[in-house]
C-alpha cells in the first residue's frame, strides 16, 4: 500500500474519531463514556500509526527534513494542548474543540499530498531514492 493511500485511510479514521468523541459529548447518555473512549482509542491509534507511516516517508527525504518533522510534531503537540486550555475560555467545549480540530485534517493532507508528488517528481530525476539530491 502506497503512503498516500495509508494517509488517506488514517485522516478518515481521525475525522471518524473526533466526530465520536464530538458526538458523545453532545448527545450525552449511558453510552457516552464508552463512546468518548472508543474515539480517544481511535485517535491514539490513528497518531501512532500516522507518526509511523510519516517516519517511513520522510527517510525517502533529505535527513535535515527529519528535523522539521520532528520539530512541527512538537509544536502539534503544544498547540494540540492549546485548544483545551483557550478555548473553554470562550465558551467551547469538548464538541467545539473536537470539530475545530477537524478543520486541520484538509490542510494536512493537501500538504501530505503535495510532497507526494513532489516526491515522485523527484524520484524520476534520482531513481534510487536514496535521499540524495
Amino acid at each position: 500500500m502506497d503512503y498516500f493511500t495509508r494517509i488517506k485511510m488514517l485522516s478518515t479514521l481521525i475525522v471518524v474519531s473526533l466526530l465520536l468523541v464530538a458526538f458523545a459529548s453532545y448527545y450525552e447518555s449511558q453510552y457516552s463514556f464508552a463512546i468518548t473512549v472508543l474515539g480517544v482509542v481511535l485517535v491514539g491509534a490513528q497518531q501512532s500509526i500516522g507518526e509511523c507511516t510519516i517516519m517511513g516517508f520522510i527517510h525517502l527525504f533529505p535527513s535535515r527534513m527529519v528535523g522539521y518533522f520532528s520539530s512541527g510534531t512538537g509544536l502539534a503537540g503544544i498547540f494540540g494542548s492549546l485548544y483545551f486550555l483557550v478555548l473553554p475560555a470562550f465558551g467551547i467545549g469538548v464538541t467545539g474543540i473536537s470539530l475545530i480540530a477537524l478543520l486541520n485534517v484538509l490542510p494536512f493532507g493537501y500538504a501530505f499530498k503535495k510532497l507526494y508528488l513532489d516526491r515522485q517528481e523527484i524520484e524520476h530525476i534520482n531513481p534510487n531514492g536514496d535521499g540524495n539530491f
